[in-house]
């Protein structure tokens, strides 16, 4: 089972260290100015190096990231950005892991090849009712097309995932794993997050 926890802006240094320290088995993307803590990064920029402010997939790199989420619905990209920034990452050898909004955007993006799509419904990032719960039919469509396009890549679920129960029901509608967040950073304790994710 594949977990990815986003901590987005929630926590940094020694907060997020600690969180880290009481998390096991599950990747762990984290800001660019944190890489190595955890290692998976939020985002990379398509820029040359002569640019400033932003986040090359390069640096990520060199500073021992080993992949990076793209397009979440809190950062999205416009399509021809996202193809060229996945072929980059793919030169680098950095894995990536697309977000999509919608079923259709998932096999959009599926047939790009990165190495995870995940399906993310805006409407329930945040909130408590899981995707995978509260609407599993929408999961099993994104399932079903994806694997019309490609077996190669693998697929995640992610929007209010809170519960055990909800990554067990997204394992069962066909999904590799799961993308998780405030419920892991809220949870705070490895004993509260264990009982999410362990």
């Amino acid at each position: 089972m594949i977990i990815i926890i986003n901590t987005k802006n929630y926590v940094y240094g020694k907060e997020l260290e600690k969180l880290i320290s009481n998390i096991s088995n599950a990747m762990v993307a984290v800001p660019a100015t944190e890489i190595k803590l955890g290692r998976l990064a939020q985002h990379v920029d398509l820029v040359e190096r002569q640019s400033t402010g932003y986040i090359t997939a390069e640096a990520i790199k060199s500073a021992g990231a080993y992949g990076t989420l793209l397009n979440h619905s809190e950062h999205k990209l416009e399509f021809n950005v996202l193809k060229k920034t996945i072929e980059k990452c793919k030169k680098l050898r950095l894995a990536t892991i697309v977000c999509g909004s919608t079923v259709e955007e998932c096999v959009k993006i599926a047939k790009l090849q990165p190495d995870i799509v995940a399906y993310e419904d805006p409407k329930l990032i945040g909130k408590s009712k899981a995707i995978s719960v509260a609407d599993p039919s929408s999961v099993e469509k994104f399932v079903k097309e994806v694997r019309k396009v490609t077996r190669k890549v693998k697929l995640l679920c992610g929007a209010g995932i809170s519960k055990k129960r909800d990554i067990q029901k997204a394992k069962e509608l066909g999904c590799h794993g799961v993308l998780i967040s405030s419920a892991i950073v809220k949870a705070k304790t490895r004993a509260k997050i264990n009982e999410i994710i362990g």
